[in-house]
């Protein structure tokens, strides 16, 4: 169990560093209009807790050759600060112009908080393996 923890939570801490590699190394910085905003109970699993809405804008740019792309941010926003029509700059990589993050949430944090929530999961999932390969009796037969 420990072992799939932390696999898990390293498959996941590769693809966020990948991604923010990608787009601080070639990502290309363009206008985007926000398409809709959409919100979502992030709460809404949990019937004893009150409703938190998170919400999320859809952009829609034209990268340099000329293709339409939209996309879903994956940062929360104040909804009363965004609104349709309403034009924003994002970074894209041009190797896969689905890889876009609002510019100033990407520009506002470097990788590191992004990177450290996963750690305490992985270094769990590490004491686990630990323990079960230390705990006496482990290769006694049935």
């Amino acid at each position: 169990m420990g072992l799939l923890v932390a696999c898990m939570v390293a498959g996941m801490l590769y693809t966020q560093a990948r991604d923010r590699h990608a787009l601080e190394t070639r990502g290309v910085r363009t206008e985007a209009e926000v398409v809709r905003v959409e919100h979502e109970d992030r709460n809404a699993r949990h019937l004893w807790l009150e409703p938190r809405i998170a919400s999320y804008p859809v952009f829609r740019f034209t990268t340099a050759d000329g293709s339409a792309v939209e996309f879903r941010s994956i940062d929360m926003v104040d909804a009363t600060r965004v609104v349709p029509g309403q034009r924003m700059p994002v970074v894209y990589d041009p190797l896969d112009p689905r890889l876009a993050r609002d510019a100033a949430s990407f520009d506002g944090h470097r990788a590191w908080p992004d990177l450290l929530w996963p750690i305490p999961f992985l270094l769990m999932g590490i004491a686990l393996v630990v323990i079960a390969l230390l705990r006496p009796g482990r290769m006694r037969p049935p």
